[in-house]
């Protein structure tokens, strides 16, 4: 594997470092900068996911996932997606010697369409597929297949990488008392409380601030 793993990237943290290090993927994910704004005279912070390599917070959850997965020897992956995860397992997946097969709906935005091609141009770890019923149609792949599929709603794996975003947030600023999440399965928002409860547990902190979900 040609590349260097950051000292701010999502493996420096205790929570993680389970994994061997030769197993860490990493494209340098993690330690997004937390932005203040002023809105309406009220000062909020803004923490900048989108700063990730691939443009979204789906990094670290990935990161996580695939690493461990290739730890223990599974190396071929299937996943549906609406692009972001897409874009994120395609670029993971090319730092192994393994393969993804991506379900995409023929209704994908054409934005996303276009990274996730010039993510897997060149490459042959990766096969992309249309469908009009991607999530089924892509469970159904993997049970065929015996591939794994890297569905972050029922994977307890992807949670994970997504602590990490609490771990950050505390050394950022340690006095946040709320966090609006726009999420739709929900995973990102189980990591993010997992986070913040091993703070509590370390007793860094003596609450877990309150989290809001924006769906």
């Amino acid at each position: 594997m040609n590349f260097k793993i950051s000292n701010m990237s999502i493996w420096r943290f205790r929570d993680l470092d389970f994994i061997k290090e030769t197993f860490r993927l990493s494209l340098n994910e993690g330690d997004t900068p937390l932005e203040k704004i002023n809105i309406h005279n009220n000062q909020v912070s803004v923490k900048r996911e989108d700063k990730n390599p691939n443009g979204s917070f789906k990094d670290r959850s990935l990161a996580y996932q695939i690493s461990y997965y290739h730890e223990h020897g599974i190396n071929h992956f299937v996943i549906s997606s609406s692009g972001n995860a897409a874009i994120s397992a395609a670029s993971y997946i090319k730092l192994i010697d393994g393969t993804l097969d991506i379900f995409l709906s023929e209704k994908t935005d054409p934005a996303k369409k276009e990274k996730i091609n010039s993510v897997i141009k060149n490459t042959q770890k990766v096969t992309l597929h249309f469908s009009q019923k991607a999530k089924s149609d892509a469970m159904k792949f993997a049970f065929e297949k015996n591939y794994l599929n890297l569905r972050g709603s029922v994977d307890d794996k992807a949670v994970i990488g997504f602590e990490t975003i609490s771990f950050e947030l505390f050394e950022q600023d340690p006095t946040i008392d709320a966090i609006f999440i726009p999420c739709s399965s929900g995973t990102s928002t189980t990591g993010i409380y997992k986070g913040y409860f091993e703070l509590l547990k370390q007793r860094k902190i003596s609450k877990i601030p309150q989290i809001h979900i924006v769906q």
